[in-house]
């Protein structure tokens, strides 16, 4: 018997036979694996210095308040506010009529004495000898030696009355103290000021280069002098930073750790200085430091991408072994520092450690690796 199929139902039978045979015989499939592409990077260690940040104000490397040194009116001001002065610069002019009186006064005083020194100098001469003729009382030669010595010692005291005048006159011109540029004037012509009183004239402040002081927990304090001890180098340099993070261009040296901790703070003051002969920092600015606290001699970095968390909080890392393969590593981190974690254990040197394409992977299965310096 003979049977006859049309050439599209031989097609349409052979499709379902070849089906048919898959479905009952899954192992004749042809399985094709795609192995996926993952990003990794080479664990490497080294040197590490980890930063604290502590916050301070700067001062004036060099600041002196003006104040009066005798009693009186102003009558002249001399230089403008917010100018460059130099040391020994008149600033303020006090009314001088006064002092320059009690100095004349002083002066004659002390002319008087010398004349009469001088009159009763040879009259003691010419005594003496009378005295020795017999020719006077013993009582006239001793009078005219009084009267002398009365004279010579009136020389001595109207002697440091007429230094001491000069001295005040002279003071009657406020002059800078030191070299620097001068800030507000307080008082100006008319103000009649004193010795004693409680606020300064103007202020000069040398700002060429400018301390820094920083309160300093007194823990992070013994570690950075640990550290200081030991030589270890980049110690003296501290990174600065204004208060809206914007980085200041030169970097504060270290100058010196104070010895003492304030007991009601728990810290300890820390000065740096800088150079600021540009002016763009001024006195009593607030800024953030990065204080170097702790060295490390082999610390192992990674980026944060490259870290999975548990449910308990533990961290995991998946690292490609030689075979291409990836495993699961359980490792404990430290602290950030930047984009990356500091890794206290779990990996080694030399370690291969996935960054990127982690969602494609599992434990176990091939990837195909593209290193990167991330």
């Amino acid at each position: 018997m003979y049977f006859s199929i049309s050439k599209k139902n031989f097609f349409s039978f052979s499709y379902v036979l070849i089906l048919s045979t898959l479905i009952n015989f899954p192992a004749l499939a042809l399985e094709v694996k795609k192995v996926a592409s993952v990003d990794t990077v080479i664990v490497h260690s080294g040197p590490l210095i980890l930063y604290d940040e502590v916050s301070g104000r700067t001062l004036a490397h060099r600041k002196a308040e003006v104040r009066p040194q005798v009693d009186g009116i102003i009558i002249k001001r001399y230089f403008e506010e917010g100018s460059l002065v130099h040391k020994g610069d008149i600033l303020y002019q006090i009314d001088s009529a006064l002092y320059e009186a009690e100095l004349e006064q002083y002066e004659g005083r002390l002319a008087s004495y010398r004349e009469d020194a001088r009159v009763y100098k040879l009259v003691v001469e010419r005594n003496k000898a009378l005295y020795a003729a017999t020719a006077i009382s013993e009582e006239k030669y001793e009078e005219s030696q009084r009267q002398y010595y009365k004279a010579v010692a009136g020389i001595q005291e109207y002697s440091g009355f007429v230094e001491g005048a000069k001295v005040k006159l002279a003071r009657t011109k406020i002059k800078a103290p030191i070299s620097g540029r001068i800030g507000q004037s307080y008082d100006s012509e008319g103000a009649l000021v004193s010795i004693g009183q409680t606020e300064c004239l103007a202020t000069i402040q040398q700002i060429e280069s400018l301390y820094i002081d920083l309160s300093v927990p007194s823990r992070k304090a013994m570690k950075l002098r640990q550290m200081m001890q030991k030589g270890q180098k980049g110690v003296e340099q501290i990174t600065l930073s204004l208060d809206d993070g914007e980085l200041v261009e030169s970097a504060a040296q270290l100058q010196f750790l104070d010895i003492s901790v304030n007991e009601n703070t728990d810290t300890v003051t820390l000065r740096a200085t800088i150079d600021n002969s540009d002016g763009k920092l001024l006195p009593g600015l607030y800024l953030n430091a990065k204080l170097p606290v702790h060295y490390i001699s082999n610390a192992i970095l990674i980026s944060q991408s490259a870290v999975e968390r548990d449910g308990s909080g533990a961290a995991h890392v998946k690292v490609v072994n030689p075979k291409n393969e990836v495993e699961d590593r359980v490792c404990v981190t430290g602290r950030a520092v930047g984009n990356q974690w500091l890794i206290t254990d779990g990996l080694n040197s030399g370690d291969q450690v996935i960054v990127s394409g982690l969602q494609k992977v599992s434990i176990g299965s091939q990837v195909e690796v593209n290193q990167t310096n991330r």
